[in-house]
């Protein structure tokens, strides 16, 4: 399925402006899958991003795997960082989610 391309877009419920954490295989209370699928392939790359309708403001994104997000425990974030050597692609960070806070203003 090689440069396949699937969308899915979620809804979330009214936010406060702080951090929400988002298991993206069980959709909490709240929030709606509005358009696609969240069935996951193993070994597919995946591009996630939070936009805000209202201000226009888009996060940057995250590329994940299913391997890579099993390895993700309850208070952290994986995010996506750039350097020279990763080109276009980035590599999987784990940080705590005070460390995601803290870097949050320089992500969008």
């Amino acid at each position: 399925m090689t440069g396949v391309t699937v969308n899915a877009d979620l809804t979330a419920p009214p936010l406060t402006g702080s951090t929400v954490s988002l298991d993206l295989e069980h959709i909490p209370p709240g929030w709606s899958l509005t358009s696609g699928d969240l069935d996951f392939v193993r070994g597919r790359k995946y591009t996630g991003s939070a936009y805000n309708s209202k201000t226009h403001v888009r996060m940057y994104d995250v590329v994940f795997t299913t391997a890579s997000k099993k390895r993700v425990r309850p208070g952290q974030v994986i995010i996506t960082e750039y350097g020279e050597q990763d080109g276009e692609t980035g590599h999987d960070v784990l940080v705590s989610t005070a460390e995601f806070t803290a870097r949050a203003p320089h992500f969008c």
